[in-house]
């Protein structure tokens, strides 16, 4: 059985076009195709349902809705989570930063290292307290010096040493012993005191305190404690200056080493360029040289020139004069030998 040949006039076009008998009937039966497709595509349109205009109104029972419950009701989107968070967390640095000392909070000098034994104090309990606090803010706010980095095994048993811990105080607890320090400032005159003098009296006063030396006091303080006290005789203010004088020396030897080991470390990192710059030097001088001579040679020839151009405006003039004077010479000559010529002929 063998299979049979598509007819011609399919109407599910597996033909191709050029396949089918004439154009004529190509386009017949084009437009029969296009003339089913629109009954078709009228009779899906017609088994359409008809178009229903239904709607409903529901008015609200409360018009106006409180403004919060609204607030509530709508979500926070992310950039408001996240500007709410910020601003919590700012105020939760701030409170945080009223809660430091004083001395951290603005910033003010604080020792790089706590003695106990120089704090003394007329009540043990105001010494301990001041130690504790000292060590507390030395080990978690480290003061800057600005020296250079630690080593990793320093850095490790920094980061080891453990904080000391204080009693905590909440914050109406802590303004309340401002306001009880303030009121008995107050009552005592302390604050009257400071406030009567002027400000350039007090300056030039701790500018005076500031320069006197200290030395250690006879007797020993509380608790084993040590005591200082202004230095009056010039036994103690000699040794106060040869101590002080010996601290900037030891500073000035560690800055000292510390300069040179900067400056053999940027040799070795820069010694390229440091080469470039000591060849740069050298073509420079070299040049500058060059250009010096140059200009001494350029000025001894513009001299030179000068005076060439003033003699050769001499040497013409004198030049010219000889050539008239030769001139008048050969006239008065031609002259003569013309009056000998004719006595002659006669």
């Amino acid at each position: 059985m063998s299979v049979a040949r598509t007819p011609l006039r399919d109407e599910l076009g597996i033909n191709p076009e050029q396949l089918y008998g004439t154009e004529v009937e190509n386009a017949r039966v084009e437009k029969a195709r296009v003339k089913r497709l629109a009954a078709t595509l009228r009779k899906d349109f017609n088994s359409l349902p008809a178009p229903q205009n239904e709607y409903e109104i529901n008015v609200p029972e409360k018009e106006e809705a409180d403004d919060d419950h609204v607030t509530a009701l709508r979500e926070e989107d992310a950039g408001e989570q996240e500007a709410r968070e910020q601003h919590q967390r700012e105020l939760e640095q701030e409170r945080e930063l009223k809660r430091r000392s004083t001395a951290v909070q603005k910033r003010l000098p604080r020792p790089s290292k706590v003695k106990k034994v120089l704090i003394h104090s007329a009540v043990n309990e105001i010494a301990d307290e001041m130690y504790r606090m000292l060590e507390h803010d030395l080990v978690k706010y480290p003061v800057d010096d600005g020296k250079a980095k630690k080593s990793k095994k320093r850095k490790k048993s920094s980061s080891a040493v453990t904080v000391p811990q204080l009693q905590q105080f909440s914050d109406s607890e802590m303004e309340q012993a401002r306001q009880m320090v303030q009121i008995e400032a107050s009552l005592c005159g302390v604050n009257d005191v400071w406030k009567s003098q002027d400000t350039l009296v007090l300056g030039a006063k701790w500018k005076e305190v500031q320069a006197r030396f200290l030395c250690k006091a006879d007797g020993e303080g509380k608790a084993g404690g040590v005591a200082f006290q202004f230095a009056t005789s010039i036994e103690d203010k000699l040794r106060a200056v040869q101590a002080r004088f010996s601290e900037l020396k030891e500073t000035e030897q560690f800055l000292t080493k510390r300069a040179q080991k900067l400056d053999e470390r940027s040799r070795v990192v820069n010694g390229g360029f440091y080469r470039r710059s000591q060849q740069g030097m050298e073509s420079l001088r070299d040049y500058m040289t060059e250009l010096q001579n140059a200009t001494i040679e350029q000025a001894c020839f513009e001299n030179l020139s000068s005076l060439e151009s003033q003699a050769l405006q001499s040497r013409m003039t004198r030049l010219a004069n000889d050539v008239n004077s030769q001139q008048l010479l050969e006239v008065k000559l031609q002259k003569q030998y013309a009056a000998l010529l004719q006595e002659q002929q006669q």
